[in-house]
């Protein structure tokens, strides 16, 4: 996908839990801007 709507966003979450989506979204985030770093 070349939208940038979906810049900085996961596409694919996979948890069955979703009282911690949040939490993991955070966590997704977070690894890619160690990746830039």
């Amino acid at each position: 996908m070349q939208d940038s709507r979906f810049d900085g966003i996961p596409l694919i979450l996979e948890t069955i839990n979703p009282d911690i989506w949040a939490e993991e979204i955070a966590w997704l985030r977070a690894q890619q801007i160690a990746e830039v770093a």
